[in-house]
């Protein structure tokens, strides 16, 4: 699934063996004016990303019977796409330091609010555009003192489809949530 958004800045790639949480969080980041494409494995997220055009992956930890572990430490050795993994099972600060330490730069268990996962694509897109534009070699400390400081930008209106895809998604993660930890080894 894709969208044509001519105007979009960004394009990301959700990847997740569940096809309503795709779809959901590819609907609400179109919503918010972000083009999305979508995998449900390791093999079409590939192909996805052969394809080009994409700035950031977000990337849910399990993918049926493969692991986003594998699929991160797989895109690191060839890319440096920004990527936030999502768990939809309790786990422990584990999981998220190997996930990080592979090349995740970000991390969110679910449920979470799909504001916080726009607030995180947008902050990892912002910070990813800044190394490219300062380039590899230059001192970043001394750059810094040029940020002009403006005032934050004036909140924007709130989004109809956008709030209405955010009531369904929060119940359908803490449904995940409550059978994944129902089905938590001990």
């Amino acid at each position: 699934m894709s969208s044509d958004f001519k105007n979009s800045k960004w394009h990301v790639l959700v990847v997740d063996d569940d096809p309503a949480m795709r779809d959901m969080i590819a609907d609400y980041l179109m919503a918010q004016n972000i083009r999305a494409s979508t995998a449900a494995d390791r093999q079409q997220m590939v192909h996805v990303l052969a394809a080009g055009g994409i700035d950031l992956a977000v990337l849910d930890l399990k993918l049926g019977h493969e692991s986003g572990f594998d699929a991160v430490r797989a895109l690191r050795t060839v890319s440096d796409l920004p990527i936030i993994m999502l768990t939809g099972q309790y786990r422990d600060e584990v999981d998220r330091i190997v996930g990080l330490e592979l090349g995740a730069d970000d991390y969110l268990t679910k449920p979470f609010s799909p504001r916080e996962l726009l607030a995180r694509i947008r902050a990892v897109l912002r910070r990813s555009e800044q190394r490219s534009q300062l380039g590899s070699d230059v001192d970043r400390s001394a750059r810094i003192r040029d940020v002009p400081h403006a005032p934050p930008p004036a909140p924007k209106p709130v989004n109809d489809r956008a709030a209405a895809l955010e009531r369904q998604m929060l119940p359908r993660q803490l449904s995940n949530s409550r059978r994944n930890a129902t089905n938590r080894p001990a």
